[in-house]
């Protein structure tokens, strides 16, 4: 029996989309400053635990594995879709799910990924029947600082460079840490008391699904040529003061900076690819023409500028490549 631990601080979003754990996700930096995205993980076949916190605000849609079961411990509030699960919850995120998602400044998790036939040997299986407000479950104080610690108990194993591959007595030790965490998790789950609070108004899941088809506009269009408010909030037949508010509610932001975040989070994903060879062609081909005031809106939002970010991609890959 083998496993996989590893433990990383990310400064780059793009660099921690490749190292989500059965998650199709499209990360975005929204708050202003440098990234300091932590993350463990302990990885069998079959499970996986992992422990994340983020000094900002990131917004996200991810598509979850249809043969995967997920577990988020919320230590700190999290949207899904138009449900907000509140700090001390136990989110269930179904196989075969999208979701819209966001987390805000300073946000931790636990969580647990558990292959379906796992989950149903467990008796986990039934949680993935769950959805919306029903799949977010209250959970106590005491039983979310127990996840907490437990979690950070599997994950102190020690390694050098931030990864290990652990064999023999020392993971079959570690895979009976996580089968005991992932039977505290049901526990916790049927434990509480079956009538589930909604977290999401009438007037929040209206402002959400306002959100939703501005995103899908937005998302639609050439990325180098953007909608303004103006033309989204007429397409949608609203006003600009009502967009702007169901932004801020849903993403914490405006839509002119979540436009403008989303095409600098473009030029950041190229520089870091190589599909771009130089800061200029990124620029471009994300319309930016005014290339002082682009250097300062990416310096402004990831804390470096773009030429420092293509120099540490370019040696990452002259490594990789030996």
């Amino acid at each position: 029996m083998r496993c996989r631990y590893e433990e990383q601080l990310f400064h780059d979003i793009d660099q921690f989309r490749a190292h989500m754990w059965r998650l199709d996700i499209e990360p975005l930096q929204l708050s202003r400053g440098r990234l300091e995205l932590g993350f463990a993980t302990l990885a069998f076949e079959d499970l996986a635990i992992t422990r994340l916190d983020c000094n900002r605000k990131v917004s996200d849609r991810l598509h979850m594995d249809p043969s995967w079961l997920l577990l988020v411990v919320q230590l700190a509030p999290q949207r899904w879709g138009a449900q907000v699960a509140p700090a001390e919850s136990l989110t269930v995120i179904a196989p075969d799910t999208e979701y819209r998602t966001g987390v805000p400044d300073g946000f931790r998790c636990a969580e647990a990924a558990i292959r379906l036939d796992l989950a149903d040997e467990l008796g986990l299986g039934r949680l993935s029947q769950l959805k919306g407000a029903e799949a977010i479950i209250p959970i106590s104080a005491a039983a979310a600082r127990s996840a907490e610690h437990r979690a950070n108990q599997l994950l102190g194993v020690s390694a050098s460079n931030g990864l290990a591959v652990i064999g023999g007595e020392t993971a079959q030790a570690l895979r009976d840490g996580c089968l005991d965490f992932l039977c505290f998790l049901r526990g916790v789950a049927f434990s509480t008391t079956r009538g589930r609070a909604s977290f999401a108004s009438t007037e929040g899941k209206h402002r959400f699904t306002l959100v939703e088809d501005a995103l899908q506009i937005i998302e639609t269009a050439p990325v180098e040529q953007p909608p303004s408010v103006a033309i989204l909030a007429t397409t949608l037949n609203t006003t600009r003061r009502t967009l702007l508010n169901a932004f801020q509610e849903t993403l914490g932001t405006s839509p002119s900076r979540y436009m403008l975040a989303r095409r600098l989070n473009g030029v950041q994903r190229d520089l870091h690819c190589g599909k771009s060879p130089t800061v200029t062609d990124a620029a471009l081909d994300y319309g930016f023409e005014h290339f002082g005031r682009f250097a300062y809106h990416y310096r402004t939002l990831f804390g470096e500028m773009p030429s420092a970010t293509l120099k540490r991609a370019s040696m990452i890959r002259r490594d990789v490549l030996g």
